[in-house]
């Protein structure tokens, strides 16, 4: 089999489109990792529900919990909590690793926290998290958040 110039040409071109579409998802996964902490600083409740999938299956652990918040009812009231317990609230990633496998996407990094307390103290806080993301019609919805508090 002989090949062409017009058959490596368009070989070149499909691998090219498939790696421009990885390099869209990673782009689109990191603003979706993004919209999570910019909704956490924003305190605003409804930005947070439009970043996570609203189903039984979806998981929370936050460093001062015990247990993990299980469903979205539980996350939810996870949220609202953590509003009211600070004044303000302050949490990027700034420097997340992504993979993604098909339609799941794994975010691990640090995250830096700031918050203020109602007795007016200022806390802050670097925290290894891990985000979980799973693609639904186009858009890249969080199942699962961890972070932990590091050893001291």
């Amino acid at each position: 089999m002989r090949l062409t110039f017009a058959s490596c040409l368009v070989a070149t071109m499909i691998v090219a489109a498939g790696a421009a579409h990885a390099q869209q998802d990673t782009s689109s996964i990191k603003a979706a990792n993004a919209g999570y902490y910019a909704a956490i600083s924003a305190r605003d409740a409804g930005a947070v529900e439009k970043v996570w999938s609203h189903d039984g299956q979806v998981f929370n652990v936050f460093a001062v919990n015990k247990a993990p918040m299980v469903g979205w009812s539980a996350v939810k009231d996870g949220y609202d909590d953590l509003f009211k317990r600070f004044l303000e609230v302050s949490v990027v990633m700034p420097e997340p690793s992504i993979r993604q496998d098909g339609d799941v996407a794994v975010v691990v990094g640090v995250e830096t926290q700031k918050a203020k307390l109602a007795s007016g103290d200022t806390i802050m806080a670097m925290l290894p998290a891990t985000n979980v993301f799973v693609r639904h019609d186009g858009r890249w919805l969080m199942v699962h958040h961890h972070s932990s508090r590091p050893p001291q």
